[in-house]
């Protein structure tokens, strides 16, 4: 070929390397990988560190970590906003097991850490003998899902108000807490885009479900105590009727986890002002009720 040589197709094959391939084929690859490989493919080139770390912090738990694993991954958010800025749903279980509650600079690092997480979509939170001020400044501006426990303590209930009236774009709501945990208080006006609320806590249903959440669709009420007391359960029809008060009747979908005797009458009358009602999922003990009680409630409904 005019004293040219040919090119055979292996040479052709190793002139496109990794890291030229299009953005789009390397992320399904590496949509393969788990951590362990992940973290040495962040160390091959700066194309393959982008894109490996995007992956890699994607989600993150400090879920059974040590004190010392807990430090460094918040010490890592704090250091590295770009690192975490990758973060869309993370796990946190701030309790005096995470580090000791003494600890100031500690949670200092923690605070700013949190701040960093601007493209956070999902985060669980389990606050445990963490300090209350912890919360009060973080603000997640894509925060779409929470599922939260704050300790029933009086002091606790406005941090958590506030915290849930910042995030006003939330969709999807889990508020876990004993009956003893205090009442959470939101102006109307909050959570417009609820879509989606569970509680354990019946007597949220009435603060959290009121007017002004015209978009709530599905509600889950799982009633837990780790008293005897059947108070969680007597606050279930309470819960229920409230929901006919929400803005347009909107409620489509009632799920009900009931793991003690109660009176599935009256909750079965308590929903015949849910109009919009098309699906209800009830999980209990069945063995407890009469065949009768489980007719009465489906004729109320």
């Amino acid at each position: 070929m005019d004293g040219g040589s040919a090119v055979t197709g292996s040479e052709m094959l190793v002139s496109t390397t990794l890291p030229d391939l299009p953005t789009e084929i390397l992320e399904c690859i590496l949509s393969f990988a788990d951590n362990k490989d992940l973290m040495v493919v962040v160390t091959c080139n700066s194309v393959l560190r982008d894109l490996g770390s995007r992956r890699l912090y994607r989600s993150l738990s400090d879920q059974g970590f040590s004190m010392e694993r807990t430090r460094l991954m918040f010490g890592v958010l704090q250091s590295q906003p770009m690192l975490a800025s990758h973060v869309r749903c993370c796990q946190l279980y701030l309790t005096k097991y995470s580090l000791p509650d003494t600890a100031q600079s500690d949670w200092n690092m923690v605070a700013s850490a949190l701040k960093n997480l601007r493209n956070l979509r999902t985060l669980k939170l389990w606050v445990v003998m963490c300090p209350r001020w912890i919360l009060n400044d973080v603000y997640f501006p894509r925060l779409s899902s929470l599922d939260a426990y704050t300790p029933p303590r009086p002091e606790w209930s406005p941090i958590t108000s506030s915290f849930l009236a910042r995030h006003n774009h939330l969709t999807t709501l889990h508020i876990k807490g004993e009956l003893e945990t205090p009442f959470i208080s939101l102006p109307p006006s909050a959570l417009p885009r609820l879509h989606v609320l569970s509680v354990t806590n019946p007597n949220h249903v009435r603060l959290l479900a009121g007017p002004g959440r015209t978009s709530l669709k599905k509600v889950n009420i799982y009633p837990f105590s780790t008293s005897v007391s059947k108070a969680p359960i007597d606050g279930v029809a309470p819960a229920l009727e409230a929901l006919s008060k929400v803005d347009g009747n909107t409620i489509q979908e009632v799920v009900l986890r009931l793991e003690s005797p109660c009176d599935f009458v009256s909750i079965g009358r308590s929903m015949t002002g849910l109009l919009s009602l098309r699906s209800l999922a009830l999980h209990c003990d069945f063995k407890a009720l009469q065949p009768v009680s489980i007719r009465k409630i489906w004729s109320e409904c």
